[in-house]
């Protein structure tokens, strides 16, 4: 259900065990990191590789903010390896979100033509 009240009550079950159960114990890790870079590397060799953060709702955002201030600049550390990095999180506030990470339909739909597009706009 998308009932405003359904949604709301969905991200903030999800935002509450972010914060009790996941930024406790989570933190950066190089190894992750260094295999997210081999994995470009591997994709470059088979076509196209762009890097794409996704909309997510404000309140889920601001823990990613607490666990990793300086994933931008990680990701554009990675981008000269890539076709280009596209930051979607500054429109936020823009989409409709099932439970605060995962989009609604409707929404999934406007950030997949943003993307075709911004990829179209880059070749």
């Amino acid at each position: 259900s998308m009932d405003s009240l359904k949604t709301m009550a969905r991200t903030n079950a999800k935002v509450e065990d972010y914060r009790k159960n996941l930024l406790p114990y989570y933190k950066y890790s190089s190894l992750r990191f260094d295999y997210l870079q081999q994995t470009i590397e591997f994709l470059n060799q088979h076509g196209k590789v762009y890097l794409v953060r996704m909309p997510i709702h404000p309140d889920i955002m601001a823990i990613e903010n607490e666990l990793m201030a300086d994933f931008t600049s990680k990701m554009e550390e990675l981008a000269p390896m890539t076709e280009g990095y596209f930051d979607m999180t500054a429109s936020n506030n823009q989409y409709q979100y099932i439970d605060g990470n995962h989009l609604f339909k409707d929404s999934g739909k406007i950030v997949s033509r943003k993307i075709a597009e911004w990829i179209k706009s880059i070749r």
